[in-house]
């Protein structure tokens, strides 16, 4: 026996509607998903595809000539060494300073084969993982170890950007979180980069060095107003420290970062590498920003690791002159060359630099202090730095309102 139930019109009229509302929703999370995934692939893609620092690019391990300061530094030439482990046998670790060693005046100094590996914002956090990285997959006879007073204000300095971290194959952290990050970043720094002009982007040498040419050109185009430029607003702001006494230099941060040193020289020591270190030449308004009774315990435990070592960041005509620098901060490629001929043997009419040891170090502190409170004095009384003209027999690049020619300093791709 069978009973026929026979549905209300009514019954079937909603079911139908639940069943294309139910249908609705289907299509719209389908077309919702769709869209999230097109908008995550047009933001990898075009992140890929304009790649604006550079990340990408630089996975073949191949030379990215034309960049700038916002390309990812650090991951290009950790990829560049991990790719071609053979081509040197000595590096230069540093920061941005360190970007005027010329690797070919550095080869007249003892004949190795130099990259430098400098770095934005250096700092021994850096120095310490990309000493180790280098020794590990380029076995190098010799590292050339070039540190400043401003690495003694900040251990590491990741919190600037992503392109301040340790790349994910020099710190042992994911890569694949690493390569996410750069597929998804924000599109605004990609589209910054399709904005930029790239007419006047330098090209970077294939041995690493900084390209300075635009300091150059800056320099021969207008020298009067250079030092007004690029130099007088941070000279004002860094010499009055002179009077204040707010130095920079921390004991807490001078103190894991000498640490750091004592690891680096182990490690060389251990795998019978030669460690050179040496402090460079600084700015009279820099020495004012970070020169105090830390820098000098700084200075005694590094000959005290080192065994030696050369120091250029005392002051001197040199540092008061500001046509050896490009900024408050950094020194033309003239400075290095000078620095590479003093640490090669060649007569120092300047008392430059001075190696500095453990049996002299007292000695050449002593000398550092009375020199800098005679320049201390002088700012009280003059109220300004006692900074010496380009017509100085201290300008080391006299020529260079009449004769640039980058190019011819370095082996340029063709």
């Amino acid at each position: 026996m069978y009973i026929r139930i026979q549905l209300l019109p009514e019954h079937n009229a909603y079911s139908t509607k639940k069943r294309e509302y139910n249908m609705r929703i289907k299509t719209w999370c389908i077309i919702f998903i769709s869209l999230i995934l097109l908008c995550l692939l047009f933001i990898t893609g075009v992140n890929i595809f304009v790649d604006p620092v550079g990340y990408f690019r630089s996975q073949s391990g191949e030379w990215v000539y034309q960049n700038d300061n916002s390309y990812y530094m650090r991951e290009l030439k950790a990829e560049y060494i991990l790719h071609h482990p053979e081509e040197y046998d000595a590096f230069v670790i540093g920061g941005s300073k360190a970007g005027s060693l010329r690797s070919k005046k550095l080869m007249e100094m003892d004949g190795h084969k130099y990259f430098n590996t400098w770095v934005l914002s250096g700092n021994f956090q850096d120095y310490y993982y990309n000493t180790k990285f280098v020794i590990e997959h380029a076995h190098p006879k010799k590292i050339l170890f070039h540190i400043s007073t401003s690495e003694f204000r900040l251990y590491e300095r990741e919190q600037l950007g992503s392109i301040y971290e340790l790349p994910a194959i020099i710190s042992g952290e994911s890569k694949s979180k690493e390569t996410l990050g750069f597929l998804f970043q924000n599109l605004s720094v990609s589209w910054d980069e399709i904005n930029a002009d790239k007419s006047e982007r330098p090209i970077s040498f294939p041995t690493g060095e900084y390209n300075l040419s635009r300091y150059y050109k800056a320099f021969k185009k207008d020298p009067d107003n250079y030092y007004r430029k690029y130099m007088e607003k941070d000279t004002v702001k860094y010499g009055n420290r002179l009077l204040t006494g707010k130095a920079q230099s921390k004991a807490s941060v001078i103190d894991k970062c000498l640490d750091d040193l004592q690891k680096i020289k182990d490690l060389c020591d251990i795998n019978k590498i030669e460690l050179q270190v040496v402090m460079a030449p600084l700015f009279i308004a820099e020495i004012a920003r970070y020169e105090n009774k830390h820098i000098y315990s700084a200075i005694l435990r590094i000959a005290e690791i080192t065994g030696g070592f050369w120091c250029f960041s005392h002051i001197t005509d040199y540092s008061l002159n500001p046509a050896n620098f490009y900024n408050a901060f950094h020194y033309y490629y003239e400075m290095g060359d000078i620095m590479i001929d003093t640490m090669s043997g060649k007569p120092d009419e300047y008392n430059f630099g001075v190696y500095v040891t453990p049996e002299n170090a007292a000695d050449y502190i002593k000398d550092r202090k009375e020199r800098f409170e005679e320049i201390k004095e002088y700012y009280r009384k003059n109220k300004k730095l006692p900074l010496l003209p380009y017509e100085h027999e201290s300008t080391i690049n006299r020529e260079r309102k009449e004769n640039i020619n980058i190019p011819e300093l370095f082996d340029l791709p063709e």
